[in-house]
């Protein structure tokens, strides 16, 4: 077409307030330009933060994205999926809300690309993106130990996933390094709320033989735990150290500053969509791959040697 006739159909474009009918033209290209995003929980700020940056870098390629929250329920899940494939997204990148894999194994055979992120799964050939979780559970109880505490409470989730077992077992391996018996460790396992950080610091800090220093399995039962460390008179870092997994950037700014073990996230958004955009385009049909980013210790205000 000539540069007059272009500039005539996009001033009546502009005139009509027109707007192309996005699914007749997936309907064209059998493409939809959306992709989905499954999280456990859209509240907690690690996925709200990873949702931001995924649907940034997508949205800079021409994508939609549709974020669906399972809330850790499997059944939830399940129906999300079937929501998101009704819409014809072109790939899905899912945080699984339990180990369970024979929906995604379906999913995958449908012919719907799939990324699976922080979560590593067996039984299933996907691409999937996590961290080195074992590295930072050994980081974080390695600090601890370094810096002279012994009676240390490892806060976990309430029911595994692999990433947390991987954080766990690094732990247990930095104690069985400086000859630690975990039999003198405290180890509680909680919700994912402020309020469960809160609580499970509560009954901790009743006891007459209280820890020196928590670790956390993640940022917001970390923030409960800091409060109730407050609300029963005593200072985080004289009378208590506390390290925190994930590294939101509330923890920079709390007061002491928490040191945590950083998690890459925007890193892993990248190469999220990287993996998932080369499987909708065709440029991986076959192998599958596995990347894994280093996490990092982030020393701030919150630890130092035990007051005993």
């Amino acid at each position: 077409m000539s540069k007059e006739l272009i500039n005539k159909v996009e001033k009546a474009m502009k005139d009509l307030d027109y707007e192309p009918n996005v699914l007749a033209g997936s309907l064209r290209s059998k493409r939809s330009k959306t992709i989905g995003l499954l999280v456990p929980d859209s509240s907690n700020m690690f996925f709200a933060e990873l949702s931001n940056n995924i649907e940034d870098i997508l949205f800079s390629k021409g994508y939609n994205i549709i974020v669906s929250n399972s809330g850790y329920d499997l059944s939830k899940e399940l129906e999300d999926i079937r929501n998101l494939r009704s819409k014809k997204t072109d790939g899905i990148i899912i945080i699984p809300a339990s180990p369970e894999v024979e929906h995604l194994v379906k999913l995958k055979e449908s012919g719907t690309p799939v990324v699976i992120i922080d979560r590593k799964t067996t039984n299933i050939l996907v691409d999937t993106v996590k961290c080195d979780n074992f590295q930072g559970g050994y980081d974080a109880g390695k600090h601890l130990l370094e810096l002279g505490h012994t009676r240390i409470t490892y806060i976990d989730r309430s029911f595994d996933q692999s990433h947390s077992i991987e954080r766990r077992e690094g732990f247990l391996k930095s104690l069985k390094d400086n000859n630690i018996n975990f039999n003198n460790v405290f180890y509680q396992k909680i919700g994912f709320k402020y309020e469960d950080g809160y609580q499970a610091a509560e009954s901790l800090l009743k006891n007459e033989d209280k820890p020196t220093a928590i670790i956390t399995f993640g940022d917001i039962p970390a923030i409960g735990v800091a409060r109730a460390i407050y609300d029963n008179c005593l200072e985080i870092t004289k009378d208590m150290s506390l390290v925190s997994y994930g590294d939101m950037k509330v923890l920079s700014y709390y007061n002491p500053r928490i040191t945590a073990i950083h998690v890459p996230l925007k890193k892993m958004a990248i190469s999220a969509c990287e993996l998932l955009m080369n499987r909708i385009k065709g440029v991986e049909t076959e192998s599958y791959k596995e990347v894994c980013f280093n996490t990092r210790l982030i020393i701030r205000e919150s630890t130092s040697k035990p007051n005993l």
